[in-house]
């Protein structure tokens, strides 16, 4: 009875690290894949990694002119929600292959607080 279950916890064990594993390399995947998004009106444009990590931002010389001074932050913060939006189901989608339904758990536990 001892070995039997010593047996199970060994398998659980090695699926436990190769799932690590396999999550650990898709982080690097998504860590290099670019997503980029422009504001509606033009004066930004963010990437992030797949990670949600801004990379990059550029800006519309237009962008620093007095009348659009007040609308460059949400221009900013709207083209970045979009790219991380992008990012976001990418990384979802790569993760779900490895841990199934342990990420759409934890997304819609997320998504209620």
């Amino acid at each position: 009875m001892l070995d039997e279950l010593m047996t199970q916890l060994r398998a659980m064990h090695n699926q436990l690290e190769s799932m690590r594993d396999r999550g650990l390399a898709i982080r690097g995947e998504l860590e290099k894949l670019r997503f980029t998004a422009r504001s509606r009106d033009q004066l930004a444009q963010v990437s992030v990694n797949g990670l949600g990590r801004v990379v990059d931002l550029q800006l519309d010389l237009s962008a620093t002119r007095p009348e659009n001074l007040r609308r460059l932050s949400s221009a900013i913060l709207s083209a970045a929600e979009d790219a991380r939006q992008q990012a976001a189901a990418t990384s979802s989608e790569r993760l779900s292959e490895v841990f199934g339904d342990v990420v759409k758990d934890v997304q819609g536990t997320s998504e209620l607080t």
